[in-house]
């Protein structure tokens, strides 16, 4: 009995189950220890026999009703946890398809980066051997334009100084 009602009590105060049925549950199981206490009484005074027929009727009633109830319980606990699990699993899908998504957007992210860096460099190279084959070719009035602000504009900056100095040599040459 106390195994029992201890068991009811953290089953209410988690607050999953219906308060009503464990309410039923508990009257129930308080009738049935009437009973216990009835025999108990019945045997004391001597007269068990008499009564004996209609007490155990009546236990089997309350052990019936307290069956059913507590496995009313214990469906719908049964049900929760199915519904927890299958919540806890559309979850994980969801993150799943969220990860997935992020980590197509980040790949594309990163090659769409890796291409604007790479031309980013090989414009200016194409650019400057360009402009060396023309001065090889001996123009050496040529220019290159290189608008970036980084290394490459200073290389362009002195590779315009260099041809303009090499056609001021050739001038005076000729």
């Amino acid at each position: 009995n106390n195994q029992f009602n201890d068991r009811l009590a953290k089953l209410e105060a988690a607050g999953t189950a219906d308060p009503a049925l464990v309410e039923q549950v508990r009257t129930s199981q308080d009738e049935a220890m009437a009973v216990v206490a009835d025999i108990a009484n019945a045997i004391r005074d001597g007269k068990l026999g008499a009564v004996t027929a209609t007490l155990l009727h009546r236990q089997e009633r309350l052990d019936g009703e307290i069956t059913a109830r507590v496995g009313m319980l214990v469906a719908a606990q049964q049900d929760r946890m199915a519904k927890l699990r299958d919540s806890v699993a559309t979850a994980n899908r969801r993150s799943l398809m969220l990860t997935s998504v992020f980590a197509v957007i980040a790949v594309i992210f990163a090659l769409l980066c890796g291409f604007v860096i790479s031309w980013s460099f090989i414009l200016p190279v194409r650019e400057a051997q360009g402009f060396l084959d023309r001065v090889a070719e001996g123009d050496f009035g040529a220019r290159i334009s290189v608008p970036n602000r980084d290394e490459f504009g200073a290389l362009a900056e002195r590779m315009n100084h260099m041809s303009g100095e090499l056609e001021r040599f050739d001038a005076e040459q000729r």
